[in-house]
């Protein structure tokens, strides 16, 4: 996984969300 390139623990968070709700790894930034 790239998240902890994009800032720890935070993106990871939205990561997760992101593979829960089916959109592009990588969203961490989004709610």
């Amino acid at each position: 996984m790239v998240v902890l390139l994009d800032g720890g623990w935070v993106p990871l968070v939205g990561w997760v969300r992101a593979v829960a709700g089916g959109h592009p790894a990588g969203s961490g930034a989004l709610p």
